[in-house]
């Protein structure tokens, strides 16, 4: 399981198996019985981020310069 997926589900329910409880407080994500301030911190990071993808004119060229049907069965 992620990390993250892990933080998410310690928010949720504020519940966590003990295996998952040594694997963030070995990273310092969890202090005292609870998510510590930086694993809250990393969680609303990760959440607010968003992929962002840049696609230059060579590389729209090339996109529209492969056929239609590459990659597909021709029958």
């Amino acid at each position: 399981m992620k990390v993250i997926e892990i933080l998410s589900l310690a928010i949720t329910t504020g519940y966590l198996p003990d295996p998952w409880i040594h694997l963030l407080d070995e990273q310092e994500l969890w202090k005292e019985g609870e998510l510590s301030k930086v694993g809250h911190k990393v969680y609303n990071i990760y959440s607010k981020a968003r992929t962002l993808i840049y696609i230059t004119s060579e590389i729209a060229e090339f996109i529209l310069s492969i056929p239609s049907r590459f990659g597909t069965t021709m029958t």
